[in-house]
């Protein structure tokens, strides 16, 4: 790309910037993807026994985290969460995955954040099959109908979750597809020539989970990447949907050997291989490479973003690096970088430490337009909150069952009695915002808040205008 032209970027950078700087965001979701004024990072939610205290991320979140990313500038956080289904058949909810991904939700919308749920495992695969395929990897979902369609169930269920949240501005389907793993790590045209229409495209799963979400939640904008591990190159083979308020994601490191420091001595801008050629990966070069995103606004008129690119942020001119890379992404859509960890946490991409890169974000990130308190473009909270969700029934055996009806929920002074009609079992309370105790009874006993085997009584601590979805399991 000829110099003038990557000037020609970072002035239009600059001036879109202070033009996004001047409005508040848009209270629709779909406008905010369709203006691509989301900008923010990917916080790591994936199932990790040996890392945070619950098993579910590197490492334990707080809500002063979710601050720092919004007082650093950011409007929207990733969630790239572990699957609210579990991995292997019968497919059940899995409460701990939800009541984490209730915590972060809630936290991000406390910080003021937009907020993405974006599933990397579920019914049928395993975080393994992303980020250590050398052992213990599941992925029977490319193979096994049964495991497609508990998929399915789990986005629609998602979808009926936290549709009325107005923290969250999209579903991302599946992060990072790769399928084309299994085969060899083939090329895009051999890999769809073969399977594609099989249950291995991953086109196929998009267009039935589009059609379950849209059964319970007709608005909320749902994102999809392509095979290859979500990569740039892939994008063109993401068939569009005839869906109104779809999103489409790439992810994108390269050059992979700089971004993480594969090659001893790697810096910026070099000569890489990049898609089996040596390449001079530069400014002028990221601004060429990136432009299939924007070939696929051109062709298909829709909205695109780029959910995953980092960098380590010790790596020799990672700055500019990121520099270079937001000239280019912020004329092209929303985005998203890797990765936003716990305060002091030890990860070569946790962009919360302390580096130039973090000064990069900032200076990209105040320009975004800023999420009014308590949700939505439209200019400041009420100081009330709303908890809802449903009564079930909790059996013997841990596993839960129908909705309930008549189960007392009491939020702080508040009382309600769940619904006998449709939506059976379920209840809404509105409420001041702050903490807030919770407890619910059916008949003499009570009842489990938040998860088949979470406590009695529970305080949580509600942001203005949050809409906090949370479920009570009742025995006999």
């Amino acid at each position: 790309m000829p110099s003038a032209l990557v000037a020609g970027l970072v002035a239009g950078f600059v001036a879109l910037a202070s033009v996004a700087a001047a409005a508040d965001c848009p209270a629709d979701a779909y406008a905010l993807w369709s203006a691509g004024i989301l900008r923010g990072a990917n916080v790591f939610q994936g199932r990790n026994p040996g890392g945070a205290t619950n098993g579910i991320g590197d490492g334990d979140f707080a809500q002063s985290d979710f601050d720092d990313l919004a007082a650093a500038g950011a409007n929207y956080v990733q969630l790239s969460h572990a699957g609210l289904f579990a991995e292997a058949p019968p497919y059940a909810l899995d409460a701990a995955a939800q009541a984490n991904l209730d915590r972060v939700v809630a936290m991000a919308g406390a910080a003021n954040l937009y907020a993405v749920i974006a599933f990397r495992s579920g019914p049928g695969r395993n975080e393994n099959a992303i980020s250590n395929r050398e052992a213990g990897v599941k992925e029977s979902i490319w193979t096994d109908p049964a495991a497609q369609a508990a998929w399915v169930d789990m986005l629609r269920h998602t979808a009926e979750r936290y549709g009325a949240n107005p923290t969250v501005i999209g579903y991302s389907i599946m992060v990072e597809p790769n399928a084309y793993a299994r085969r060899g790590y083939v090329d895009p045209p051999q890999f769809y020539a073969q399977y594609g229409n099989t249950l291995e495209d991953v086109n196929g799963l998009y267009t039935a989970a589009i059609a379950a979400i849209r059964q319970v939640d007709p608005e909320t904008p749902i994102l999809l990447e392509p095979e290859g591990y979500g990569n740039v190159t892939w994008l063109p083979y993401v068939r569009p949907q005839a869906d109104a308020h779809v999103v489409y994601t790439a992810h994108d490191y390269t050059p992979f050997d700089y971004t993480h420091q594969q090659v001893g001595g790697a810096t910026y801008p070099g000569t890489y291989d990049v898609d089996g050629a040596a390449t001079l990966v530069g400014a002028a070069f990221l601004g060429t490479y990136l432009q299939t995103l924007q070939t696929y606004v051109d062709t298909h008129g829709v909205p695109v973003a780029l959910t995953e690119f980092g960098v380590h942020r010790n790596a020799p001119n990672a700055a500019q690096y990121l520099a270079d890379r937001i000239a280019v992404q912020d004329l092209l859509g929303s985005w998203a970088v890797w990765v936003w960890q716990p305060a002091g946490f030890i990860d070569p991409f946790n962009m919360h430490e302390p580096s130039p890169v973090l000064e990069v974000l900032k200076t990209a990130w105040s320009a975004n337009c800023r999420r009014a308190a308590g949700g939505g473009g439209d200019g400041g909270g009420t100081g009330v909150a709303v908890v809802s969700g449903r009564a079930r029934k909790l059996r013997p055996n841990g596993k839960t069952g129908k909705a309930l009806p008549k189960v007392t929920v009491t939020v702080g002074t508040a009382t309600v009695t769940t619904r006998r009609k449709k939506p059976r079992g379920a209840f809404e309370l509105e409420v001041a915002s702050g903490t807030q105790r919770i407890t619910a009874t059916r008949g003499r006993r009570g009842c489990r808040i938040g998860s088949a085997d979470g406590p009695t009584t529970l305080d949580v601590t509600l942001a203005p205008d949050e809409r906090r979805p949370l479920d009570v399991f009742c025995g006999r």
